[in-house]
């Protein structure tokens, strides 16, 4: 009996005229909360010199990200346009312009956001590294 699923489970009992059998595991119901508390971990307080040294890498790494990004994606635009056009027998620098635009403009953004997180994290990494050493140091 145990080895019959669905809905054979409930309905052979039914035509066997015995009562139902029941789920060997029951799903417990959640009790509802009246109020949910978020907690809000601990502010990191910086000082004006890890904010400066946090703009500079973020900068660094946005300006970067933006090259870098809006160069590969510029090619990698074009030569897909160029073999798009390579195949179909139809070069135009219409195409190939237009295919590399957008995907520089794409690239650009891409890498730009993620050098410019990449940046403000080293940072954030730095400071911190340099207030375990202090603590280390000053044995707190």
């Amino acid at each position: 009996m145990d080895k019959i699923s669905g809905s054979a489970q409930g309905g052979y009992p039914a035509v066997q005229n015995q009562p139902e059998v029941k789920a060997q595991e029951e799903v417990a119901t959640p009790v509802p909360q009246d109020t949910v508390s978020i907690s809000k971990g601990k502010k990191k307080k910086s000082g004006p010199i890890s904010k400066i040294f946090s703009t500079i890498t973020s900068g660094v790494g946005l300006s970067s990200g933006v090259i870098g990004g809006g160069l590969l994606g510029a090619a990698v635009g074009t030569s897909g346009s160029l073999l798009t056009g390579l195949l179909a027998k139809s070069v135009t620098m219409a195409a190939l312009t237009s295919a590399g635009m957008t995907g520089g403009i794409v690239g650009a953004i891409a890498f730009g956001v993620a050098g410019a997180y990449g940046g403000w994290k080293m940072s954030e990494m730095v400071v911190n590294s340099a207030k375990w050493v202090k603590n280390k140091i000053t044995g707190k």
